[in-house]
């Protein structure tokens, strides 16, 4: 593969909480950490803005899909896919911590 993965960063949605809506209705706020390229396609790693018990706690990562000026977000459920994408996450918030260190 040619293509290369890599964390793309989000300024623009820094300090501010996106709002989204399960199949259900249900809204919650998530803070947006990275978007991340992997394997040709765009993700998302958030946390949640108010999470109600510790199993809420953590990183959710979420498929990017462009509809006009906007993004769709849909929550990864295959487990595989979003341990890949949080783990290049990962990966790539170490390399820049080294990056930073030096100096």
């Amino acid at each position: 593969m040619n293509e290369k993965d890599e964390m793309i960063p989000e300024e623009e949605y820094e300090d501010e909480a996106l709002e989204m809506v399960d199949e259900e209705g249900n809204t919650e706020r998530f803070y947006p950490l990275a978007t991340i390229e992997y394997k040709g396609a765009r993700y998302g790693i958030f946390e949640l803005a108010e999470p109600e018990s510790e199993e809420d706690e953590g990183c959710f990562v979420f498929s990017m899909e462009e509809d006009g000026d906007d993004f769709v977000f849909n929550e990864v459920e295959d487990d595989e896919l979003a341990d890949a994408v949080f783990n290049l996450y990962l990966q790539q918030c170490e390399e820049a911590d080294e990056d930073g260190g030096e100096e």
